[in-house]
């Protein structure tokens, strides 16, 4: 009899340790829940910015912020995000003799634009071209696009490691709107940029604001 009670207590005790444990969290989902528990500036990825606050989804090419939405060109490749700050993330295909493809994520962040300019230019390590910021309106909206060049650290995320990409180029955008920074940034080798920076332009002309 003591032998039972023994395997018994034994028992109960196995099962109240299993329960105490925290469940697995849940996996980030895009599919209109809001993306990334952080806000403001943070060190990393594509505009290094956190998409807290927003839903978005996508149709037809459409890029869907709350406040923007925009379109994309139908050969851009959707990739899952592959970080939480990040909303949106496309793969351009790589011109001939690129070894990798470009990257544009579209995301947002707090601060002002004068500082995630500076910070876009403090990726690059050196920064051997820059040409002249210019600040333009898109359907009554004031969208500043940089081009930048050089040896870029690419980081994917607040904690991974940047990995240094030589001859590189940025073509990025920001759009402030009520407060909030939104971001599109692509980022690849010169030829492939290159091949690719008028439809990059395109989609940043695209934007409008959600009516």
């Amino acid at each position: 009899m003591r032998h039972w009670l023994l395997v018994i207590a034994i028992g109960g005790l196995l099962v109240c340790g299993c329960d105490s444990e925290s469940p697995p969290a849940a996996a980030p989902s895009n599919n209109g829940a809001a993306i990334g528990p952080h806000a403001g500036l943070t060190p990393g990825d594509a505009g290094d910015a956190s998409a807290a606050g927003q839903s978005f989804h996508d149709s037809d090419g459409l890029v869907t912020l709350d406040t923007i939405v925009l379109t994309a060109p139908a050969d851009w490749q959707r990739k899952p995000p592959s970080s939480s700050f990040v909303a949106a993330e496309f793969a351009l295909p790589g011109a001939e003799g690129d070894e990798t493809d470009a990257r544009l994520t579209v995301s947002t962040a707090g601060g002002s634009v004068e500082a995630n300019v500076d910070r876009w230019k403090t990726q690059f390590d050196p920064l051997t071209e820059e040409k002249q910021a210019e600040t333009v309106d898109v359907a009554g909206m004031s969208v500043t696009i940089i081009d930048l060049s050089g040896d870029f650290n690419d980081a994917r995320g607040p904690f991974a490691p940047a990995v240094q990409r030589p001859d590189y180029r940025l073509i990025g955008a920001i759009v402030p709107i009520d407060g909030q920074l939104h971001f599109v940034k692509a980022t690849g080798p010169q030829k492939t940029m290159a091949a690719h920076a008028d439809a990059i332009h395109r989609f940043i002309q695209s934007v409008r604001p959600v009516q």
